[in-house]
């Protein structure tokens, strides 16, 4: 998801009226999609051809451009379409647009090495609640590294796309400094009294594409008064 910044709302400011005028959906039907791992600041693989798709109208003619080169392609009859560039040395940041009826614009795209880590609930565990601790953070203060995580579901067949997104934790406590620390965020999240856009959430939980109003803001809640709104920049 994209940087995230914020307006602090202490007390009960959104009427059900308000909150229900402003909530809509994110995209409009028929434009230009994207699967969820294509997105601002991410890696591609170097030196292998670049697969990107996504979902258009039926015979919407398709484009995609980076680093100067171009490939176009033409949604099939259920509007799935991809296209395959030319592999790529490591480096970057690039920028991909995507084009058909409406555009599509990914910056600060990075060509690099993929990791996928993948297991049962170990991967779950967080780094700060094990005795660990960083000695060397040169390579993530300088930025290069880059993480999806992906949200849990079960499936028994292959899919063409993932849902990821924020986590909650990161988004109470260092997105929008709405809780004090991470281990506030916890705790209010295990004593049930989190919400995002008015639906009780999870420790677990990821904030997406999918909650986003108006294409823009989520709402945060603590209890019944503390509201907070996250705008999505």
């Amino acid at each position: 998801m994209p940087n995230c910044s914020y307006y602090r709302r202490p007390t009960r400011i959104l009427s059900y009226g308000l909150f229900l005028t402003i909530c809509s959906l994110f995209s409009a039907q028929g434009q230009v999609a994207l699967a969820h791992i294509f997105s601002d600041h991410m890696v591609l693989q170097r030196e292998q051809p670049i697969k990107i798709w996504g979902w258009a109208t039926a015979g919407e003619a398709i484009e995609v451009s980076m680093a100067s080169q171009s490939a176009t392609t033409t949604a099939n009859s259920q509007g799935n379409w991809e296209v395959i560039l030319k592999a790529l040395p490591a480096g970057g940041p690039h920028e991909v647009s995507i084009k058909g009826k409406n555009t599509i614009e990914l910056k600060d795209v990075l060509v690099g090495d993929l990791w996928l880590a993948s297991g049962q609930s170990n991967m779950e565990w967080r780094i700060s609640s094990t005795p660990f601790t960083e000695t060397d953070s040169t390579l993530l203060h300088e930025n290069q590294i880059r993480l999806f995580t992906v949200q849990i579901e079960t499936d028994y067949l292959p899919r063409n796309d993932v849902k990821g997104g924020i986590d909650i934790i990161e988004a109470l406590a260092e997105k929008s400094n709405f809780l004090k620390s991470k281990g506030e965020a916890r705790r209010a999240l295990k004593e049930n009294s989190i919400s995002v856009n008015r639906e009780k959430v999870s420790e677990s939980y990821l904030i997406s594409e999918e909650d986003l109003i108006n294409d823009r803001f989520i709402l945060l809640q603590r209890g019944r008064k503390n509201y907070f709104i996250l705008s999505v920049v």
